[in-house]
């Protein structure tokens, strides 16, 4: 099944500028050619380094945790960077019109720091660079799972004659969900981040629940207001 486009996937400024990012440092990556390999172990998420005293202190801080984020606009190939994008576009699209652009790109960069972490948990020594924004584009899935399971995505399912069709956004996407787990139970050791994309899912499906049932996840007003007052500190 090929996704076409989400119902209600419209004023999205946010994810189109985080395509406009990932097509840049791309682009950028490839006229460097050979040379590419040093930004991708610089930037990508390496594991290990976490827990080598000698990396913290040749990199420092910033440049141990700068990863975290910074994988996420990295990319090894063509398919690995259309596949992500495409899927950007159209689940990227349709959470940031129904949530906002503020919220969405706090979405985005949790969902990129929790892939990320759950790939070290996984793979703590592992040296391998983790790149791609997969684990932020799960979150967002999951997100759009939470937030309206409903939404239908117009597919060409190409087999066994072309065919256009309206699938709900919770079948699609929990047969994407289903696929990671069983590759996770199967072993499977394909140059994929297969924790990195649960991780991202998980968060983003939870953080979809609170936004669409705020009352649910806090303290009514009046239980507030009983709560007794700590004294306000200045650090």
């Amino acid at each position: 099944m090929i996704p076409i486009r989400v119902d209600g996937a419209d004023r999205a400024p946010i994810t189109r500028v985080l395509i406009g990012l990932n097509l840049l440092v791309f682009c950028g990556l490839w006229l460097l050619g050979p040379g590419a390999d040093g930004p991708l172990r610089q930037f990508g998420w390496v594991p290990a380094r976490m827990t080598s005293p000698e990396s913290w202190r040749m990199l420092g801080p910033v440049g141990q945790l700068g990863p975290l984020f910074t994988h996420g606009f990295l990319h090894v190939g063509a398919l690995h960077l259309v596949g992500n994008l495409w899927a950007l576009h159209l689940f990227g699209g349709a959470v940031e019109s129904r949530i906002g652009r503020r919220p969405f790109a706090t979405l985005y960069i949790g969902g990129l720091t929790l892939a990320a972490a759950c790939h070290a948990l996984a793979a703590p020594g592992s040296v391998v660079p983790m790149v791609g924004a997969s684990g932020a584009i799960a979150a967002v899935m999951g997100a759009c799972l939470a937030i309206d399971p409903g939404a239908r995505v117009l597919t060409l399912v190409p087999i066994p004659i072309p065919t256009a069709a309206r699938i709900p956004a919770w079948l699609l996407i929990g047969l994407w969900a289903m696929l990671q787990l069983l590759a996770v139970s199967a072993g499977s050791d394909a140059g994929v981040a297969w924790w990195a994309h649960i991780g991202g899912f998980a968060f983003g499906g939870l953080w979809g629940l609170a936004r669409r049932w705020p009352g649910r996840m806090a303290l009514p007003r009046a239980a507030r207001r009983s709560q007794p007052q700590r004294t306000r500190m200045i650090r």
